[in-house]
């Protein structure tokens, strides 16, 4: 009997297999890692934006309420108070539908010891300088509105990163 082995080939030792599957695959892992690292530190860097926005208004606005007789009356003791960035570009777009100069729109969730709804802030100002609100109605829930301040209570909202903003 003969010893010889056809699928061990000529130097007795099985052929080799490809390392092209896993060189594809690692290089394809790293590719997506980097894309999450990328995604992530650009979505982290956002979510920081829009907190220190929403942080730095509500604050701001709460002082300026505290100043109000009507928000006195009407709202009572504030229990909670958030910007709202859907229904603030939703308030936007739906005011902003006739045409002429657009006006920018800050719309905050409120719930507070007499009421809760809406305060709806008109801001003026350009980009890149201080913005202020100069106005601010309250929307509650069961429909009515009620004008909480006009431009008498301004608000400096700051400006944009890398910008100095100048008080009037």
């Amino acid at each position: 009997m003969s010893s010889f082995n056809p699928q061990e080939g000529m130097s007795g030792r099985p052929p080799q297999k490809s390392n092209t599957t896993k060189i594809v695959l690692i290089v394809l892992g790293i590719l997506g890692l980097l894309g999450l690292l990328c995604c992530g530190g650009f979505g982290g860097l956002a979510w920081f934006g829009v907190n220190q926005l929403n942080e730095m208004a509500t604050e701001d606005l709460k002082r300026r309420l505290g100043e109000s007789p009507v928000a006195a009356t009407e709202l009572g003791t504030i229990e909670s108070l958030s910007l709202n960035l859907l229904k603030t570009a939703e308030y936007t777009q739906k005011n902003n539908q006739g045409g002429g100069k657009e006006k920018a729109f800050l719309v905050f969730d409120v719930k507070a010891s007499n009421t809760s709804g809406e305060i709806v802030c008109e801001a003026r100002g350009q980009r890149g300088q201080k913005s202020d609100i100069v106005s601010g109605k309250l929307l509650k829930a069961d429909g009515t509105e009620v004008e909480l301040f006009g431009d008498e209570l301004s608000i400096d909202l700051g400006s944009e990163v890398g910008t100095e903003s100048s008080t009037p």
